[in-house]
This record gives C-alpha cells, structure tokens and sequence, in this order.
C-alpha cells in the first residue's frame, strides 16, 4: 500500500520522478535530483549566511544539522534497501549526523559567544 501511493504521488510529480523500463512498481522518485535540488538550496543559504562573520566550524555543523534530517527523509523513500528494525543504514546515519551537527553547533556557537565577550 505504501509503495503504491508513493508511486502515484511520485507520477504526479513529474519532474522529480523516473520510471526505468520494465519496472513493476511504476515510477518513482528521483532521490538523486531531490538531493541535488536541496544541496542548492543548502548553498544558497550559506552564501546568504557567509555575509555575516561566523565562529570556526559553525558551517559544518550547520551543514550536518540540517543535511541530516532531509536525507533521512529521503532515504524513507528507497525501495529496495536492506532495512534493520525499519531503517536503513544510512537513516541511522542520519541521525548520527544531525546529532553530531548540532553538538558542534552548540560547541561552536558557545565557544564563539565567550571570545568574543573576551574581546
């Protein structure tokens, strides 16, 4: 059932949808251009933010932080993926990479926020 209404929004969706012949399941989402479109997004937002000075490392962490949530999301959608207690590795992945971002964010932003009170 799942599948089936992934497919039909993904036909829906054309652009971001591919159907390679003889594929049973219909067509399904373009996780390659999803990502691509996202990560353009992403940048946009950094040049925008890069206008302001940032402590060391705050777009890295940045970059996980919110890197880690959509790519769960998209990995949601894979079909045929080995799946452990209903995730995949990469959802795992996922998770510790947005955990991980935020901790550096926090670090940074903190760290950052006492030199310059020093200052």
């Amino acid at each position: 059932m799942r599948l089936h209404l992934l497919a039909v929004f993904a036909s829906s969706a054309l652009c971001v949808a591919a159907s390679l012949p003889g594929d049973a399941d219909g067509p399904r989402f373009d996780l390659g251009l999803l990502e691509m479109l996202y990560l353009a997004l992403v940048c946009t937002g950094f040049v925008i933010l890069a206008r302001r000075r940032w402590p060391d490392g705050f777009f890295i962490g940045l970059f996980f932080a919110v890197y880690g949530p959509v790519r769960f999301a998209m990995d949601a959608l894979r079909v045929s993926e080995a799946r452990y207690l209903g995730w995949t590795p990469g959802q795992y992945l996922s998770v510790v990479s947005t955990v991980a971002g935020l901790a550096v964010l926090v670090a940074v932003l903190q760290r950052g926020g006492a030199r310059n009170a020093e200052v």
